[in-house]
């Protein structure tokens, strides 16, 4: 039986291979056991959006930074920017803390930045976390 060859658009038998069809290329491998692999899939898992969610309906949608007066900016203030959800202890530091809510709090773009390069200091964080009610 004949077909079309999309390589060179002549008629070949379905068995035989197109000279002119182009080498296959190397194809990366993805390492399936590094720690980024795992914490994307863990990223995108039901159980990470359920804790997350649940995290900012404790915090009442608000920053637990900038709902509490006079911290860090020396008024209250309410950032309109999205809020996230910061892990205290670092997931790549220790992976079982990474779903506990004591471990995680609900923070604004800019506090969950300065809470990332160390401007915040976890004490801080953990302290917070344990004055909401339910947290």
């Amino acid at each position: 039986m004949m077909k079309a060859c999309q390589y060179c658009g002549r008629m070949h038998q379905r068995n035989e291979v197109c000279p002119k069809k182009p080498a296959k290329k190397y194809k990366k491998k993805r390492n399936t056991n590094s720690f980024e692999s795992k914490y994307n899939s863990f990223l995108s898992s039901f159980a990470w959006q359920k804790a997350r969610e649940e995290t900012k309906v404790r915090d009442l949608y608000l920053c637990s930074i900038c709902s509490v007066k006079g911290r860090y900016d020396g008024k209250r203030k309410y950032d309109p920017q999205p809020l996230e959800v910061h892990h205290i202890v670092p997931v790549k530091e220790d992976w079982d803390m990474r779903l506990k809510k004591d471990n995680l709090i609900t923070l604004c773009r800019k506090h969950h930045e300065d809470a990332e390069a160390g401007l915040i200091s976890r004490e801080e964080l953990m302290e917070l976390t344990k004055s909401i009610p339910g947290g």
